[in-house]
């Protein structure tokens, strides 16, 4: 796969694959890692390329050690790529601390896990 020039253009590679009412992204958290990173392009944080090229890297470090058979694996590590690049690009950007992204995974965990545990109190 080749790493589109902007957002819009990934957006529309991305939908390509995509059955006509399929979801563009598989899980929740891949389409809001997606909007952060559209939405720090577009406030000027930095560059589309500077994250294109860190996820371009980590694409073709995965391909390198992939199973062609295996499409699971090979989606898991693709959405694996994204969170690495992401992890990469807001460090180098001085956006946030590699010391910083534990907790804020964890911050991110508990919440989800609170949304859901209010959601099955309700259903």
């Amino acid at each position: 796969m080749s790493i589109p020039d902007s957002p819009e253009t990934m957006l529309a590679e991305m939908r390509g694959l995509v059955p006509a009412n399929g979801p563009l992204f598989q899980a929740p958290w891949q389409t809001r890692i997606f909007a952060l990173i559209v939405a720090l392009v577009q406030a000027g944080h930095f560059p589309w390329s500077a994250f294109q090229s860190r996820l371009a890297a980590h694409i073709t470090d995965a391909e390198a050690g992939a199973d062609p058979c295996d499409a699971t694996d090979v989606e898991a590590r693709y959405f694996d790529c994204w969170l690495r690049a992401v992890e990469d690009t807001l460090r180098a950007e001085g956006l946030i601390e590699a010391e910083a992204i534990p907790a804020q995974i964890e911050a991110i965990r508990a919440s989800v896990d609170a949304i859901r545990a209010a959601q099955t109190r309700q259903g």
